[in-house]
This record gives C-alpha cells, structure tokens and sequence, in this order.
C-alpha cells in the first residue's frame, strides 16, 4: 500500500472534491456518524489555499485503488490546541491495519502535532489498542 498525499497546491477541482467527500461519507469510521456537509467543510478546509485555513488529504492507496482516506485540518489554534486534527477517516474495508497507516502517516505529516476527536468509546479503546495503550473513555485525545 502507498499514500497519495493532497494539499492546497494541487489545486482540487470541484469533481475531485466531491468525489473525496461522496467517499468519506459513505465509508467513515471517524467520525461514527458523519455529516455530509461537513464532511464537505473538512474537505474545503483541507484544501484551501488561504492562510487562516488549509491542511492534507491522506489517500491509502492499493493497487491503484483508493483504500482509505484522512482529513487533515489545520486548527489555526496552535497555542491552545494541537495545531491540526484528523477530523475524519474512511476505510473501504475497515481493519485496524489500515487505520493505523493513515494515523501514522497523519503523525509523521504533522509531527505529533495532531489531535482527534473519537466520538464513541468503542472507537477511542479501538485505538487506544492498536498502539497497545490501556483503554480509557476519551472525548479528545492527541493521536
């Protein structure tokens, strides 16, 4: 498997846009219970090219087929919080192998400076267990 990384410079056009949103939307683990509009915020804001706003689209590709996808946004909020949050993650076939590489890939873009927002328990221990760390409720936790 490899990434395809997209950020403001590639310039996305409206097509590309919403075929990253369809897909998100329709395969997102994280958020559990996505909203299509925002996902389409998220996307937009990924991709941006102004100053306030921008960020990375994560593409887990295999074999020339899209896999899995990341949103990065940056939070402009570097002070207070994490300067980026992964806001969204899909998977075409959801298994922890694959949600590892696009939050590893997230990690190593941001340098650890990222945080996620993992909307039910069950997703937070998932994680949580998939670096080996011992399961806690957490709302927001840095990734």
């Amino acid at each position: 498997m490899s990434f395809n990384i997209l950020s403001p410079a590639d310039n996305l056009g409206i097509v590309e846009k919403e075929l990253l949103t369809n897909y998100v939307y329709k395969k997102c683990i994280l958020p559990s219970k996505p909203d299509k509009q925002k996902v389409s915020w998220s996307v937009d804001h990924a991709t941006s090219i102004f100053p306030h706003q921008g960020g990375c689209i994560i593409k887990l590709m295999d074999d020339g087929q899209m896999v899995g996808v990341g949103i990065v946004n940056k939070t402009g909020m570097e002070n207070q919080i994490s300067g980026n949050l992964l806001s969204h993650v899909a998977l075409e076939h959801d298994n922890d192998h694959a949600l590892k590489m696009i939050i590893d890939k997230a990690k190593n873009i941001t340098n650890n400076d990222i945080q996620s927002v993992f909307d039910t328990d069950k997703l937070s221990d998932r994680v949580k267990e998939i670096y080996n760390e011992t399961p806690k409720k957490v709302q927001l936790m840095a990734i």
